[in-house]
This record gives structure tokens, sequence and C-alpha cells, in this order.
């Protein structure tokens, strides 16, 4: 109702363009996702080849994007 659509205009104003601020991606922070697809690839006894540490990549990433958006979506209507 009415309270899920203040929090989806809450969650566009506070995440829009001119309010977001985006780090700038160094070789620090792609040798950090780097070591931790490494460190991913052999918990999980993946052999570490170049598809393997693309998709350990794609995990990573998603899995943080995940915990960033989740923070700021409203609860769904059950």
């Amino acid at each position: 109702g009415s309270q899920r659509r203040l929090n989806l205009e809450r969650a566009h104003r506070l995440h829009s363009p001119r309010n977001s601020v985006t780090a700038a991606i160094s070789w620090g922070i792609l040798k950090q996702l780097q070591q931790k697809a490494e460190d991913m690839m052999a918990c999980i006894g993946a052999m570490p080849m170049p598809e393997n540490t693309f998709l350990a990549y794609l995990a990573l990433i998603s899995t943080n994007s995940a915990v960033s958006i989740g923070a700021w979506l409203p609860p769904r209507d059950t």
C-alpha cells in the first residue's frame, strides 16, 4: 500500500545518481578480488582455470551486490 510506495520513493531518493558515491576501481581492488577468487576456488576444489576464475569473480561481485541492494530494499508484502 502507501507505506510500500513511500519506502520505494525513499530508496529511489537515497540511491539516485546524484547521491551515489561509486568507488573507483584500482589495481588493489582487482588484486583483492583475484585473491578472494583464488581462495574460493581452493575451498571448493576448483582448478584455477580462466573459466573458473571468471565464475568466482561473478559469484563474489553478485554476493557483494546482493548485500548492498538488500540493505535498502523495502520488505516484501506477504
